[in-house]
């Protein structure tokens, strides 16, 4: 009897991923809409929006947009074909360096159900939060370098507009 291997498992020295490349590819159609909050520590936070366009079996275009502190575009988007398999593989983690846990989060989303990936490597530990009912980026990153904040990345709206 042959077993169909996980669709989460991209690597067998890695963790499960949060969501398969499918499970990506299906809550992102065309006009899945992100704005994403990063936070770097010493320089200006940065904001930027996020559109899925052209979505299809293998993958999709994002736009990617700057906007400025009204929310209004900042700059010239930039499109860049990514693929779903590409997307999964940024959630694929070493597993003797991972530890992964469903955790509540309360967030400028709401109260999310999460799966947290807490990643070490050295004084090096990025906090990753995947919001369990929105296959695709984390929602919240969290990246420490000892006891010092590096980087803050929050998703801050998700919808789907008209394509």
């Amino acid at each position: 009897m042959t077993t169909e291997p996980d669709p989460h498992v991209l690597d067998p020295q890695h963790l499960p991923t949060p969501f398969s490349a499918d499970e990506i590819r299906a809550a992102s159609p065309d006009g899945r809409t992100q704005v994403v909050r990063v936070e770097p520590a010493g320089a200006p936070a940065a904001t930027r929006r996020i559109a899925y366009a052209e979505a299809g079996a293998e993958g999709a275009v994002q736009v990617r947009t700057p906007l400025d502190a009204d929310g209004e575009p900042a700059g010239d988007p930039v499109r860049e074909a990514v693929g779903w398999a590409d997307l999964q593989a940024h959630a694929s983690f070493p597993a003797n360096r991972t530890v992964r846990e469903r955790v509540r989060l309360e967030h400028p989303l709401g109260d999310l159900d999460c799966l947290r990936y807490t990643v070490t490597d050295g004084d090096a530990v990025d906090h990753y939060w995947f919001d369990l009912a929105r296959p695709g980026m984390p929602v919240l990153v969290e990246s420490r370098r000892g006891a010092d904040l590096v980087l803050a990345m929050t998703v801050v709206t998700d919808e789907v507009r008209p394509a």
